[in-house]
């Protein structure tokens, strides 16, 4: 705790570390028989490698409520680093639609999905990550992540309306995914974190629930997830640091940075238990109400 760093004026950065650039000179290659019909299909030669990417983005002002079929005379590659729904108007994906694929990160965004049915992961070969942005999504049928279960190492959720009732639900398949190292639960309306909220996802590294209506996190929250070494809860209606370091108290022998900006915390007369975060090196407080601060609680 000696080398502990309080940042009262300075954004986090490590909270957005999940955004992947790419830079340099791409080459880009376009082939017509998409995997996807009515998609695009690129592959991408850079220096780092060679990338390929599928978007598949409904052309503004259509209606079209079909998910997009799959071309079974494509040579694409079935080896495919993102792939991309956006601006459809289905509610479900269709069984098997990623069959035989291995996909690195799938994205849906602002298609009216609602939920992922048991089949709809069905033959699918890899999966690391899951993107979902859909303003009316809040279910996952039983067993539809059990083809990825021991690949899906991150999970995306933003602008969701999820509230607690519904992460809870669909929280009762994402916990079987054991290998998940990275949460982000952004915009929506998350109002308390329980006990052992995240329970069974003992590999958990960074936590991210930035962006919702936070004011209660019980004080084993976070019991299960010993492995976490980065928390963000910016942005939230937090009001009770000493709240926060409580249910902080099991992640002490990893827990390196927490983000705290964007809250109501105003008071910063730390009790004992911030001692037990030996490794914490970095904490973030702007945007906040601090009103007094008590140096001496750091001694």
């Amino acid at each position: 705790m000696n080398n502990l760093i309080i940042f009262l004026t300075l954004v986090a950065s490590f909270a957005h570390s999940y955004v992947i650039k790419l830079h340099g000179d791409d080459n880009l290659e376009t082939v017509d028989d998409c995997l996807f019909k009515g998609c695009d299909c690129v592959t991408k030669n850079s220096s780092t490698g060679v990338s390929n990417e599928i978007t598949c983005l409904n052309p503004f002002g259509s209606t079209s409520t079909q998910f997009p079929d799959r071309n079974v005379n494509s040579n694409f590659t079935k080896s495919i680093y993102s792939l991309t729904f956006n601006n459809y108007d289905f509610a479900t994906v269709p069984d098997d639609s990623f069959q035989d694929l291995a996909i690195q990160r799938i994205s849906f965004e602002s298609n009216n999905l609602t939920k992922l049915d048991v089949n709809s992961f069905r033959g699918i070969k890899f999966l690391s990550m899951l993107a979902i942005e859909e303003k009316e999504f809040d279910e996952f049928e039983s067993g539809s992540l059990a083809p990825v279960y021991s690949y899906l190492a991150s999970f995306y959720i933003e602008e969701s309306n999820l509230d607690d009732a519904k992460f809870a639900k669909i929280y009762d398949e994402l916990k079987k995914c054991q290998n998940i190292k990275l949460i982000r639960i952004a915009k929506n309306n998350l109002t308390r974190l329980v006990e052992n909220q995240f329970d069974g996802l003992n590999k958990l590294q960074v936590l991210i629930i930035n962006d919702n209506q936070l004011k209660s996190i019980d004080t084993n929250a976070f019991a299960k997830n010993t492995d976490l070494y980065a928390l963000s809860l910016t942005n939230n209606e937090l009001d009770d640091i000493n709240m926060v370091f409580e249910a902080a108290k099991p992640l002490h022998s990893k827990l390196a940075s927490i983000d705290l900006s964007g809250n109501m915390i105003s008071d910063l007369n730390f009790k004992s238990q911030v001692i037990d975060l030996k490794l914490l090196d970095l904490l973030y407080l702007s945007n906040n109400q601090i009103k007094k601060f008590d140096k001496t609680s750091l001694n």
